[in-house]
């Protein structure tokens, strides 16, 4: 890490940083991908990264604010991949964005503060080059006053709002935005010689909102073992029946089954317009991700059409990944 300070005046400062930083996989990242016979460790390079910021400090009394502007440069970004169920390297992403922050002492009991925040991530290199990063708000924003009642008594609120964010694990962004949202928190806070007692109430007004939403493996949908699919057609038509044992028999081999993925691209019921697909029938849907050619299936009376957010279910797709080469 190389930094400079240069004081401009008594209440002004330039700042300037670079920095390099690494990150080791954990133990756990280096687990082999789910349903794999082998027992090989998956092969994981360590991420490393080159951080460039410049800013402008002030500070005067109890009053403050801050302009800071970065770009960070990340090599072999580490990864969940939710299709393969394995950690994978991003060859090159760049975050680059401003963070402007504030205090403002209006009156000796009375202050206002408030930040904000703007990044650009984007994959540079490789498959997926000029995709967002997952996970990643382009904005977010926190506006705060705090107030003293009395020498012991303080009371403090807080706005929190962040931008809407690429689901985690969809690196072709695909699919649906992951919503923004927008928190009002509370906080007392209660002082008597060398003790502080505090007590918080977040989320206020009970706002619903998924802080983290992935494309993932859906365990209500099962398993549909590819050679099943044989007997029926595109439509959910069913094939002559020694047609299908045929085909049970001696399956394609330029078909294996892959897994199944939840909200994918679109809710397979609308293949048929509107309900489900009959008991017994599949619908094929087919799309492309990271460039390979897949199709979904789904059928049953049970059928779903739903994405997990943290517990809450919203609509999206469910089947069974079949990848045609």
């Amino acid at each position: 890490t190389l930094g400079i300070v240069i004081r401009a005046d008594a209440d002004t400062r330039l700042l300037l940083r670079a920095d390099q930083n690494y990150r080791f996989a954990k133990v756990d990242e280096f687990l082999q991908p789910a349903f794999t016979p082998t027992s090989t460790p998956v092969e994981l390079e360590t991420q490393r990264g080159l951080s460039l910021e410049s800013g402008i400090e002030w500070a005067r009394g109890a009053d403050s604010a801050k302009l800071i502007v970065y770009r960070l440069e990340l090599e072999d970004e580490i990864a969940f991949d939710p299709v393969n169920f394995a950690n994978i390297n991003l060859e090159q992403t760049l975050r680059t964005g401003i963070i402007a922050s504030g205090y403002w002492k209006v009156m000796p009991r009375l202050g206002l503060g408030g930040s904000y925040s703007y990044t650009d991530a984007e994959v540079t290199s490789g498959a997926f080059r000029g995709k967002d990063v997952p996970l990643v708000a382009s904005q977010s924003l926190q506006l705060s006053t705090d107030y003293m009642l009395s020498a012991s008594w303080s009371l403090y609120a807080e706005f929190y709002a962040v931008s809407e964010r690429v689901f985690a694990g969809d690196f072709d962004n695909v699919l649906g935005r992951l919503p923004g949202y927008g928190l009002v928190n509370l906080k007392a806070e209660y002082n008597i010689d060398d003790f502080t007692f505090s007590g918080r109430v977040n989320n206020l007004f009970n706002r619903q909102y998924s802080d983290i939403g992935q494309l993932g493996y859906d365990p209500d949908a099962g398993f549909v073992p590819a050679q099943d699919l044989a007997g029926f057609e595109p439509g959910g038509q069913a094939r002559d029946p020694a047609v299908a044992r045929a085909s049970r028999k001696n399956p394609p081999q330029d078909t294996v089954t892959v897994g199944i993925v939840g909200h994918l691209v679109r809710c397979l019921a609308s293949t048929q317009g509107s309900g489900s697909p009959g008991r017994g029938r599949f619908q094929k849907v087919p799309f492309e991700l990271g460039g390979l050619a897949l199709e979904t299936f789904g059928g049953g009376e049970d059928e779903r059409c739903h994405a997990r957010h943290m517990g809450s279910r919203h609509a999206g797709a469910v089947g069974v990944l079949v990848a045609t080469t």
